[in-house]
């Protein structure tokens, strides 16, 4: 039965995201205002009754949010004797439909009552031929600094997005030999930000910030040197039902008691060690102690053993292991000791964290390592993940994974 119900929440969510509103931005678009309105907010009344009503007080149980931001800055990789274009700079757009929680979960509370939703990101670069004109379809979390209240003029807060992006121009020996930045049409979306917002009226604020980008295979197709931008952003935000929620639900939290366990962590991937060559698989088998010390916050010290299955190749900086020694099975392992931070919203939990190879025959790459990635909870300890390996910040392979908390 939650099951359904969980469904049937969904489908209302998206009904009337989809339906009602992109049909009053279509028919204002032309001109056609005196329709749209009462069309739309007909349609989103008929909707907002099939939620549950969770907080009295408020009119409504879903408050939707579109907005539409623009920023401008430097494209860091293209800098210096590696630029490919006349001007290292970016320009781009990105529309965000979102919805404003109440506090209906207790991790909406904790988290300070964020906003979610999805969005659609385009920018230009300034070389079409030689880099397209990158796409991204991203998911979003926006957290406020300060724990979000309609009354206030003025917020600030952050936010963290990550998508799949594409309509890269990747790099081809023969027709696209400038572009020495990605070698892939699809790429990997990180958008991270800071913001101060400005309340104008009930239903338009404006926001500025800093916003950073970055594009990356995870080394499934070379070259990746990955590319990062960097630059002011200026955003207008339009609370669709023209009002916001007058009352967030609070719950008498009971205080965390801390929670020690096990996790156990299995991941595989598979990565490019010279451009245009063989995709090598790679694995990593994790055994981890972890501290659940509050509702939001775990840590943990885990041993990884990787396999590569590049190592005995001898291409790029494999080319150090002697020949007479390339057959060698015992090359293809490295043990490393990792230490992180797993911020944890409600079956979610996003995880940073750095590492040290202790113990492999040969130095290929650097002895540190860092992990970035986001677990979801499909079923109690059941975890599934993707994550990027990054050896000294610069991609080793994707991590897609499956683990379990012994909570």
């Amino acid at each position: 039965m939650k099951v359904i119900a969980t469904a049937h929440i969904i489908y209302s969510l998206a009904s009337r995201t989809l339906l009602a509103f992109f049909l009053l931005l279509s028919l204002s678009l032309n001109g056609q205002d005196e329709v749209a309105r009462p069309a739309a907010r007909a349609l989103y009344e008929y909707f907002d009754e099939k939620l549950p009503d969770t907080l009295s007080a408020n009119k409504h149980n879903f408050y939707p949010v579109l907005s539409g931001n623009a920023a401008s800055g430097v494209n860091l990789l293209m800098e210096g004797p590696k630029a490919l274009v006349e001007r290292p700079r970016f320009l781009s757009i990105d529309f965000r439909m979102g919805s404003q929680t109440t506090g209906r979960r207790v991790y909406q509370q904790l988290w300070r009552y964020p906003e979610w939703g999805v969005g659609y990101y385009g920018v230009k670069l300034y070389n079409d031929e030689v880099f397209g004109v990158p796409n991204a379809l991203f998911g979003y979390i926006d957290i406020p600094g300060k724990t979000f209240s309609p009354e206030r003029r003025w917020t600030w807060g952050y936010h963290i997005g990550g998508g799949l992006s594409f309509n890269f121009q990747p790099n081809n020996p023969d027709f696209n030999p400038l572009n020495n930045v990605i070698g892939s049409y699809n790429n990997v979306f990180i958008d991270l930000g800071f913001w101060a917002s400005h309340k104008l009226s009930e239903s338009i604020d404006i926001r500025g910030g800093f916003q950073f980008i970055h594009f990356s295979n995870g080394a499934s197709s070379l070259p990746n040197q990955g590319m990062n931008m960097i630059g002011p952003n200026l955003q207008i935000k339009h609370h669709l039902v023209r009002e916001r929620p007058t009352t967030f639900k609070r719950d008498d939290i009971p205080e965390w008691t801390s929670r020690h366990g096990l996790f156990v962590y299995q991941a595989i991937g598979g990565k490019q060690v010279t451009s245009g060559g063989k995709r090598y698989f790679n694995s990593t088998t994790g055994l981890a102690y972890k501290w659940w010390s509050g509702y939001r916050n775990r840590w943990l010290v885990q041993a990884d053993v990787f396999y590569d299955s590049s190592n005995n190749t001898g291409e790029g900086p494999r080319d150090i292991v002697p020949v007479a020694d390339r057959d060698n099975p015992n090359n293809l392992y490295s043990l490393g000791i990792f230490a992180g931070h797993e911020a944890v919203y409600n079956r979610w939990g996003f995880v940073v964290g750095w590492g040290v190879h202790v113990a492999r025959r040969y130095e290929y790459t650097s002895v540190h390592y860092q992990r970035f990635g986001v677990q979801y909870r499909v079923w109690n300890g059941l975890v599934v993940g993707a994550g990027l390996k990054a050896r000294t910040f610069a991609a080793d392979y994707i991590e897609w994974s499956i683990g379990y908390n012994a909570f």
